[in-house]
């Protein structure tokens, strides 16, 4: 038997908050609590491998001073770490790699036999989380940092363009480093793919060469195409297979550091074909910088304005930022729609006067002559637009859900198409003046980049009740409370399910990582990416569904765009001999016909395209909510401890929102609201795109 003698000299008393053995157990159930001021005696029972773990405790005040130990007695070897004050940077390493031996922080202990006595000094420093106002001022008091440097510490992950180059120096052009293999199955992976896209090609050449020489030179022609693409054939499968060839190869000598990089809790960035530290804080702090600095979506300074009848109306400030402005208009928008009020024309009459206001207020170059001459500068100079942010929001009823999902990939991808549109017809230029750089897909990339490292600051923010305060109750309560809430909006059961589902898959394949003694090779890691792959196998089918589906009800449409029988019928009659006015009036008849005909087939189609689009929005959630937690749970701005208890409490998180998904569809009669009629959906269709029309 192994006994820990603990002399305590602090006002603090400490409660077991965590813990994980790989031999032995405690003597009598769990241990108990840490008095203050006292001394107390912890027993651990070995097993045949002897005493191989480590614990944790918390102050039951403020829960912001740790006791950490590490603990390892078998036949062979003994080590043990102790830390008081703030969690050290990661436990279980320091216990599986034994690099703490003999480390003690905040207190100092002796091993006696069987016996370690630890004496906690009276004054420890209580643990403080780090916030992304330290990483920018780390970032201000940091020496000029190298590329390769900026890329470890996680600063630029997913947009490592410093890093990109620094390590094109040293290793050949930045295609090498942007296409290397993670680890030994994504080598085989991606080198399988290239082999058979190879042979693929070099198939097609193979036949197509000799049947386009044979159609422009006949039988000579076909002689000399079947030479050409047996040549070129084989040119192409050779060149292939050894491209494939080597990224397995590559691959395979990327395994040992893919397993070190998993264990140590690294991300792989692909921009610069390394694994790489995740730190949340600064992700955060270049996020907003962006914001403020290149995409002028920060508050302005104090302004004076003409007149002040526009903010009034969104109740916001004359300096309200673009984000402030955006979300003021959905609230407002909200409650004076006409389908909401009807036959109130006072609120209709506001719908449609904040649908001018938003469109002034959201172009800056609108905003600045309404600041400067009031209304009477922005007369008619408005143009309609859809805001497909906006349009997206109130069709799936997300903007409730947007700190949880962000801007929809549908809107984001529908508003760089118009921007690019935009311009083009206005020399290059996005509104606001600013210059549209690099392709569609980089603008893509780095405003998803973006929604994910806002969402997973969110989701921080909502777990710190239960991470740091241990308030699981009010925690709970509380988080019930939000989710009855999103689950009385349009889409809400289905949005909450989507989100509870991940949160809990990827809060469970988390802690049995961490926690299970085979970690990722556990029988319970294997059962939650079973989990996850059906899921997202399920998920994928339903998109393919709806596309086929869509595809056929275009077709439909089409058929009913250019029908053929007006015109044969108008030709019967004109060869019989009819009066031009009576071909006027039955062309007329036969327009009128044509349309009704067109707008049924529509409304006919309309709910079928709507689950289309909702399908993709699941697919992207899915997506997007696995990058969410990963930054959230890989997080090393904060210790190893405290991403435990976040996986703890995301998996409590997912758990509240799945039950409170389940019990609101059952409050809206246990049907899912994309089981709409031909007309709901076209209200709802209507409703959305009135509300972004600007």
């Amino acid at each position: 038997m192994t006994a820990i003698v603990i002399t305590n000299q602090t006002n603090l008393s400490f409660s077991l908050d965590g813990e994980w053995f790989y031999a032995g157990e405690w003597k009598t159930g769990s241990p108990p609590t840490i008095a203050a001021n006292a001394v107390s005696t912890i027993h651990f029972t070995p097993n045949f491998e002897g005493v191989n773990g480590f614990c944790w405790w918390v102050d039951d005040q403020n829960h912001d001073t740790y006791l950490s130990m590490s603990l390892s007695r078998t036949v062979l070897s003994s080590t043990f770490t102790c830390q008081a004050g703030p969690p050290p940077a990661n436990l279980k390493d320091e216990w599986n790699s034994g690099v703490g031996e003999g480390k003690d922080i905040g207190c100092i202990f002796a091993n006696d036999g069987d016996i370690i006595r630890i004496t906690v000094f009276p004054d420890l420093t209580p643990y403080v989380p780090k916030t992304a106002v330290d990483a920018a001022t780390e970032a201000r008091s940091a020496p000029s940092a190298t590329s390769t440097t900026s890329a470890s510490s996680g600063e630029a992950v997913g947009s490592s363009t410093l890093a990109i180059i620094q390590e094109s120096k040293d290793e050949g052009p930045s295609f090498m480093v942007q296409t290397r293999p993670m680890d030994a199955k994504d080598g085989v992976s991606r080198g399988m793919k290239t082999v058979g896209a190879s042979v693929g090609a070099g198939l097609a050449s193979m036949v197509a060469a000799p049947y386009l020489g044979a159609k422009e030179g006949g039988p000579i022609g076909f002689l000399k195409g079947l030479g050409a693409g047996v040549v070129g054939g084989a040119a192409v499968v050779v060149g292939g297979t050894a491209c494939g060839v080597a990224q397995i190869t590559r691959g395979i000598a990327q395994a040992p550091t893919a397993y070190r990089a998993r264990r140590e809790e690294k991300v792989w960035d692909q921009d610069i074909g390394e694994w790489v530290d995740l730190d949340l804080c600064k992700l955060e702090n270049n996020v907003e910088k962006e914001q403020l600095d290149g995409d002028g979506q920060g508050g302005r300074a104090s302004v004076k304005v003409a007149e002040t009848e526009y903010y009034d109306m969104l109740q916001i400030a004359p300096n309200a930022s673009a984000a402030e402005i955006k979300k003021a208009y959905y609230k407002e928008a909200r409650q004076c729609h006409p389908d909401k009020n009807p036959g109130d024309e006072a609120a209709t009459a506001k719908f449609q006067k904040l649908s001018t206001v938003y469109q002034v207020l959201c172009d800056p170059a609108l905003r600045s002559k309404y600041d400067k001459d009031g209304e009477s500068g922005v007369q008619d100079q408005t143009n309609v637009r859809m805001d497909p942010a906006v349009f997206f929001s109130l069709l799936f009823g997300s903007e409730k859900f947007m700190p949880w999902t962000g801007e929809l990939h549908l809107a984001m991808q529908t508003d760089e198409i118009t921007k690019s549109m935009t311009s083009t017809q206005e020399d290059g230029k996005e509104d606001g003046g600013l210059l549209l750089e690099g392709d569609p897909a980089a603008l893509l990339k780095k405003r998803q980049l973006r929604r994910e490292v806002h969402c997973a600051c969110h989701l921080r923010q909502k777990l710190d009740r239960f991470v740091y305060g241990r308030d699981q109750a009010g925690f709970e309560e509380q988080m019930c409370s939000e989710a009855h809430e999103l689950g009385s909006a349009q889409f809400g059961p289905e949005l909450l399910l989507a989100l509870g589902e991940v949160y809990e898959l990827r809060g469970s394949t988390c802690l049995a990582n961490e926690l299970c003694r085979a970690g990722r090779y556990s029988l319970s890691t294997s059962m939650a990416n079973a989990a996850d792959s059906k899921r997202n196998f399920l998920h994928g089918v339903d998109f393919a569904t709806n596309i086929a589906g869509s595809l056929m009800q275009a077709r439909t449409l089409y058929k009913a765009a250019n029908s053929e029988e007006a015109s044969k019928e108008r030709d019967s009659r004109e060869a019989a001999g009819s009066t031009a006015e009576g071909v006027e009036a039955e062309l007329a008849k036969e327009q009128e016909e044509k349309a009704q005909r067109l707008e049924a087939a529509l409304e006919e189609a309309l709910p079928t395209f709507l689950q289309t689009a909702w399908a993709a929005v699941v697919r992207d959630l899915d997506g997007t909510l696995k990058e969410v937690c990963k930054k959230l749970l890989q997080d090393k701005s904060v210790p190893w401890q405290i991403r435990i208890r976040r996986a703890q409490g995301l998996q409590r998180l997912g758990q509240i929102f799945v039950a409170e998904g389940e019990k609101a569809l059952v409050a809206q009669g246990g049907s899912s609201t994309l089981k709409l009629a031909s007309g709901e959906a076209k209200a709802l269709l209507q409703e959305a795109l009135m509300g972004a029309c600007k």
